[in-house]
């Protein structure tokens, strides 16, 4: 996961909130709207979020699974900071 920077950002921005739509996430990021939406659809395949549409807008947010995944995620990464 860390070699994708891209993940991990929609990831961490998804973490903090309910859902989340894909502006706010690229606004947030700095990612391309093309790159937040590759990387929901990416998070989408392993089960680790899922999105829908409300007019205008598509939202985002982490399943159990990848809230899960993302907690263990940060925890291994404050071990190994010491």
């Amino acid at each position: 996961m860390a070699r994708e920077p891209a993940l991990l950002y929609v990831l961490t921005v998804l973490a903090e909130v309910e859902n989340a739509d894909e502006r706010f996430i690229a606004a947030t990021t700095g990612l391309s709207l093309g790159e937040v939406r590759d990387a929901v659809e990416r998070l989408k395949s392993a089960g680790f979020a899922t999105a829908g549409r409300n007019g205008d807008y598509t939202y985002a947010n982490l399943t159990n699974l990848g809230r899960s995944v993302f907690k263990a995620y940060w925890k291994q990464l404050k071990r190994c900071q010491g």
